[in-house]
């Protein structure tokens, strides 16, 4: 779509309007173009009950659909970024599992030295009365 410097920063403008107006969450599916049509052009055409629904041409329709679609690509990278963090985050939550496992490990093996350090003290003061 080719744009001249004036039409580009209008559909800079126009691009960030749409993506505040058009309240586009986080999911896993996208809508099909035809339904962000409509939604986009019900969203501008009944933003304000007073104005009376006008036509819009077939390019301002496109420029609404590769708007739409510069929102749906964001949203998508957005989406990638949290799946990527999740990865990160379980990542960090496995090595700690380890080392507490680790740590486990350890703190038994400590504790066993004790029982058997206990039970030699045992055996040592037995032998002693004995006598």
């Amino acid at each position: 779509m080719p744009s001249s410097p004036k039409s580009a920063s209008t559909s800079s403008s126009t691009f960030e309007s749409t993506c505040s107006t058009l309240d586009f969450s986080l999911k896993a599916t996208t809508p099909s173009m035809e339904e962000v049509a409509e939604q986009a052009v019900e969203s501008a055409c009944t933003s304000e009950p007073n104005i009376k629904r006008r036509k819009i041409s077939f390019e301002q329709l496109q420029k609404m659909q590769y708007e739409v679609l510069c929102c749906q690509r964001k949203n998508i990278e957005l989406q990638n970024m949290k799946l990527q963090k999740d990865l990160e985050r379980a990542d960090l939550e496995k090595q700690n599992m380890e080392l507490q496992n680790s740590k486990l490990a350890l703190q038994i093996e400590c504790l066993k030295q004790t029982v058997t350090q206990n039970e030699n003290a045992l055996l040592a003061l037995q032998a002693i009365t004995d006598e």
